[in-house]
């Protein structure tokens, strides 16, 4: 099996907002990154308008 890392909300809007280390540590795993539906939820609640929203 695979191995599989879930993802925190704050690391996920760390990466949407551009923090570099974020990006590296993403961008660096080798592993399948999974994300859980509240996590999606979250993200969806806490988003600011304009640009934050679009991406």
């Amino acid at each position: 099996m695979s191995e599989r890392l879930l993802l925190d909300t704050d690391v996920l809007i760390d990466y949407l907002r551009g923090n570099p280390k974020a990006i590296a540590y993403l961008e660096s795993q080798t592993a399948h990154l999974q994300i859980a539906a509240v996590t999606v939820a979250e993200l969806y609640a806490g988003v600011r308008d304009g640009k934050e929203r679009a991406k």
